[in-house]
């Protein structure tokens, strides 16, 4: 009998092992089993990783097409104002365009330091100042600085050779 566990015969419906042999791939099979049961485990779960970060990659991709829109958006606004106001500046009205600029600063004022001013200017019959001549600035220094202050002249000389302008 021993003799017969020993040997294996095969046939078209039946292969004989021997009892080591069978116990053996037994254990083979429970370990095979688990594995697969663990690297399933472990692909539902990465299945779902991947599945989240699809999910906020698809949103941080519609973040990134609004913004995009957005600032394309302010970028062609910003570029017909700048259109705009060189056709203000530059255009046939530059003149009136002056106005406006110049009617635009006059707001910046307080209004109401302008209502002062004008009440006290209406209130108040203008004050006549006598006109005076300046005196004429010479380009000597010695005749700006006043007598008494000490001065130090300093003169530089360029060699002849340097004296010449090659323009």
């Amino acid at each position: 009998m021993e003799n017969r566990e020993m040997q294996t015969s095969n046939t078209a419906e039946m292969v004989t092992i021997s009892r080591a042999e069978y116990e053996r791939l037994q254990q083979k099979n429970v370990q095979l089993k688990s594995t697969r049961v663990r690297l399933e485990a472990e692909r539902i779960k990465l299945e779902a990783e991947h599945a989240r970060l699809e999910a906020k990659l698809a949103a941080r991709e519609q973040e990134q097409a609004q913004v995009i829109t957005s600032l394309t958006l302010q970028n062609e606004w910003l570029l017909e104002q700048l259109k705009l106001s060189k056709k203000k500046l530059f255009g046939r009205s530059s003149e009136q365009a002056e106005q406006m600029v110049m009617e635009q600063l006059s707001f910046t004022y307080n209004e109401a330091e302008a209502y002062a001013s004008g009440t006290k200017a209406a209130a108040e019959k203008p004050v006549e100042v006598r006109a005076h001549a300046r005196k004429r600035q010479s380009g000597n220094v010695l005749d700006v600085v006043p007598e008494g202050a000490r001065t130090e002249v300093v003169e530089h000389r360029l060699p002849e050779n340097e004296r010449i302008c090659s323009a």
